[in-house]
């Protein structure tokens, strides 16, 4: 997925560079949330394609046949999800532990510690080297005891983003995609209809949506909506001069965004970075990792519609209490990340070394 391969972009990329290893992509084609199969090569490998160029590139599919990575000889082979039913069997952990080493750097950032079920997932069992976004998210990994386990911090958050300047009438929304209790579920039906508003009730704000890439293919597949009304709405949406955002990588929309009106999602601690501020659509009570808890009590909290309008309004009009409470956060986490990427190379260098792998 290209919209979550800055986790693990910076990693690749210093490899690349680096004459001790020889690394590749292995590109899968995406899968369809509604229909439950995975579709044909499409803007994914286009991405890659473009970005790196073919000589890195290895097509997952030929011929209508998945080819077999065994006599590739990887040495490692990096997962971007640990969610395997997108992929088809011969590329699940649990086949690719016969032949090579598996590792995992969390295509999001561990936000909530009530998630025991989610850490039994084989793929967790299988892995020979996860490395965890966080020390907290590292001890949660104490009762698999087959494989390494490390916190040497996470590369998505080493780049720095410049603090929020006067200017504040640029709004972000990104709801999340499914509804579910243990995330504290997703305002994206419940404001679909009036979210919009807001450009006519706020004076001068500019409104960009950016919803979870499985949101209008939940809602379809649920039945909530139709293929023909989730076009019809786009459309009705843009004529009121709301942007869709098509950007690939949400840091690029963060660069262009004042304020960010989100559900619960691990896009937020990236957001933080840049001291702007969060009005964090809170829903359920969820059990939230101790940075997380940080996040939120920077966060302008909205029970309801009327508090995400009172909130924006008092933003755009230059109050914003919470600004140095961010900014001293921002610079809290960043502390624990910086040098991420080179530690990661290198802790993986050395553990080929040690087996002969050099």
């Amino acid at each position: 997925m290209p919209e979550i391969w800055d986790k693990e972009a910076p990693v690749f990329e210093k490899m690349c560079g680096d004459d001790r290893f020889d690394a590749f992509l292995i590109v899968v084609p995406s899968y369809d949330f509604v229909k439950s199969e995975t579709r044909g090569y499409g803007s994914e490998l286009d991405f890659f394609s473009r970005k790196y160029g073919k000589d890195r590139l290895i097509p997952a599919r030929k011929n209508n046949e998945w080819i077999n990575l065994e006599p590739c000889c990887f040495d490692y082979i990096f997962l971007q999800r640990c969610y395997e039913n997108y992929l088809p069997v011969q590329y699940h952990t649990s086949t690719l532990i016969r032949f090579t080493k598996t590792c995992y750097i969390p295509y999001c950032y561990h936000a909530l510690v009530d998630r025991k079920h989610y850490y039994r997932n084989p793929f967790f069992a299988n892995l020979y080297l996860f490395f965890c976004c966080s020390e907290q998210q590292r001890s949660l990994q104490q009762f698999n005891k087959n494989k390494k386990t490390v916190f040497l911090g996470f590369p998505a958050l080493e780049t720095p983003m410049a603090h929020s300047g006067s200017k504040c009438n640029s709004v972000l929304w990104t709801p999340r995609w499914a509804d579910d209790k243990e995330t504290g579920g997703s305002t994206f039906l419940k404001y679909l209809d009036v979210i919009p508003g807001l450009v006519d009730t706020i004076q001068g704000i500019r409104l960009t949506f950016r919803p979870h890439p499985m949101a209008f293919d939940n809602a379809i597949r649920s039945g909530v909506m139709t293929e023909a009304q989730v076009a019809e709405y786009k459309n009705t949406v843009q004529e009121k001069g709301i942007v869709f955002d098509t950007n690939t990588y949400v840091e690029d929309s963060f660069r262009n965004t004042d304020i960010l009106l989100t559900d619960f999602s691990s896009i937020v601690i990236t957001f933080i970075l840049s001291g702007k501020p969060v009005i964090y659509c809170s829903g359920k009570d969820v059990c939230f990792s101790d940075i997380y808890k940080e996040i939120i009590s920077c966060s302008y909290i909205a029970k309801d519609f009327s508090d995400i309008e009172k909130y924006i309004t008092m933003i755009v009009n230059g109050e914003d209490p919470l600004k140095q409470k961010r900014i001293d956060l921002a610079d809290k986490i960043r502390k624990d990340h910086i040098g991420a990427t080179e530690r990661i190379v290198e802790y993986l260098y050395a553990d080929a070394s040690i087996d002969g792998e050099e």
